[in-house]
């Protein structure tokens, strides 16, 4: 399916919107124990922006994952200010 305007692109992320496959998804919220949502990606190493039941925002990719923030204004500011723990597990 075409985007209106963007003549033959597909849409290709569809519901999973993060660029990640549905299985990466589930084998995140397995990890972290709780229901993730996928919001998007992030960095030219596209890393899964996860939102967790608990309202804690992760980011997960090849590397594993990390937990950027409670709640999406907080995580978009340690995103911008480039203050969260880096620290991966």
């Amino acid at each position: 399916m075409a985007l209106p305007g963007r003549r033959g692109v597909a849409h290709g992320r569809g519901r999973r919107g993060a660029g990640r496959s549905g299985r990466s998804v589930r084998v995140y919220g397995r990890r972290l124990g709780l229901h993730v949502v996928p919001l998007g990606v992030a960095f030219s190493t596209e890393e899964a922006v996860l939102l967790a039941e608990n309202g804690d925002i992760f980011f997960g990719g090849d590397a594993g994952m990390q937990r950027v923030a409670h709640g999406l204004d907080t995580a978009v500011e340690a995103l911008v200010t480039d203050d969260w723990d880096k620290t991966f597990f």
